[in-house]
């Protein structure tokens, strides 16, 4: 049964005070901006085209007349937030098993989220974390200035960026300890989040353990799990990661350290940096606002370290036979599926070598031998998937 009283979200608002513009878009804003009460540079009557503009929210106000806010992101938030591990994921991870299942289990992978789409293979998390835009909270007026760029003169020596003064900004999120708590690794439901060859390989538990070695990672849970709650409840397990209560509280109070030491300076004349950060913890997510409970003010790390944090649990463990057995079948037609795609593409790239040669093209003999090897190799593993499948339908 779902328990009401357990910890849905921990909430968390923030203030953001700087100077100058962080956080810029394209040219595309250019329609709205020529109906505001902002000045734009113009030549021969037009209006100039190399111009930076801050992102902005636009709106009416009490006059009737279009205006804007300046904001930052959310994007922009979570990239200064996680920003260590950006440069790493392209380069490396897709290439490295290891280096790949070390970031899914990693605190950002845990609470950021992610999708790594491959041929017949999706791995998939959605973020727990929700963080909206920062958007300016005083009254200052941002205008488009002047700049040139060193070196040789030409038409493009003079260009415009739009900039302002002091400026503060305010946000709000949550951390959703739902999403947080479980981590799929099951293709049937349509969110596998990790693979399930490297939990039964070892290789998650062993990045568990290089991440978290103060943790004993034996209370994360491996297994078949159904929700507790009664209004997603599905009508069978899913298999998956559970990760105990310490280690969802080390993630939470992990990136709320990060949230508060936040800080950007996309620009040479532009900074920005976290200077208020309140939290709540919420178990009833229908009340209203003034009903969620108090703000918590933190100002260092040790009050992020000093919270006491709700219990929470959304999970229990369930090895149905019926379950264990359906997503056996489904896991093994999905092998069958894979292979068949495989097929398909081995056969259609021979077909382009054969059009070239028709063609007149000149292709290699080697090249062609090596397509019809992969195109035997593909119906030897087709061949095998299909097998196992039939075998296992039979035996069930």
């Amino acid at each position: 049964m779902e328990n009401l009283n357990l910890l849905k979200n921990i909430e968390f608002c923030g203030e953001i005070s700087g100077n100058g513009v962080v956080c810029f878009d394209g040219d595309n804003q250019l329609y709205l901006m020529r109906q505001t009460s902002c000045e734009l540079p113009t030549k021969n009557g037009m209006v100039c085209k190399n111009i930076m503009y801050a992102k902005k929210n636009f709106y009416m106000n009490e006059d009737g007349s279009l205006d804007y806010k300046l904001k930052i992101s959310s994007n922009s938030l979570r990239h200064d937030i996680f920003g260590e591990v950006d440069e790493f994921i392209p380069s490396r991870a897709m290439c490295d098993k290891k280096a790949y299942v070390n970031y899914l289990v990693s605190p950002t992978g845990f609470i950021r989220g992610y999708m790594f789409a491959d041929k017949g293979n999706t791995d998939v998390r959605k973020s727990a974390l929700r963080i909206t835009d920062a958007i300016q909270s005083n009254n200052v007026v941002s205008h488009i200035e002047t700049f040139s760029k060193s070196g040789y003169r030409d038409s493009n020596s003079l260009f415009y960026k739009e900039t302002c003064g002091d400026i503060n900004y305010s946000f709000r999120g949550n951390i959703d300890m739902k999403l947080l708590q479980f981590v799929s690794s099951d293709p049937v439901c349509g969110r596998c989040a990790l693979p399930k060859d490297c939990i039964d390989s070892g290789l998650v538990d062993l990045m568990l353990r290089k991440h978290y070695p103060w943790h004993d990672n034996e209370k994360v849970k491996r297994g078949f799990f159904r929700s507790t709650s009664l209004a997603t409840q599905r009508s069978y397990s899913e298999y998956g990661l559970l990760l105990d209560q310490e280690l969802c509280y080390y993630l939470c109070k992990r990136f709320l350290k990060s949230l508060l030491n936040y800080s950007s300076s996309a620009t040479n004349n532009g900074y920005a940096k976290l200077t208020s950060l309140k939290i709540r913890f919420v178990t009833d997510v229908m009340c209203g606002e003034n009903e969620r409970g108090e703000w918590i003010e933190v100002k260092t790390s040790k009050d992020i370290d000093d919270l006491e944090i709700p219990q929470m649990y959304y999970y229990y463990e369930e090895a149905d036979k019926d379950d264990v057995r359906f997503h056996k079948e489904c896991s093994l037609s999905r092998d069958v599926s894979v292979a068949k795609e495989n097929l398909a593409s081995a056969e259609e790239f021979y077909r382009s070598l054969e059009k070239k040669i028709n063609d007149g093209q000149s292709v290699t003999e080697k090249r062609v031998e090596d397509a019809k090897n992969k195109i035997e190799l593909a119906k030897e593993t087709l061949k095998k998937a299909q097998d196992v499948l039939d075998s296992y339908l039979e035996n069930k």
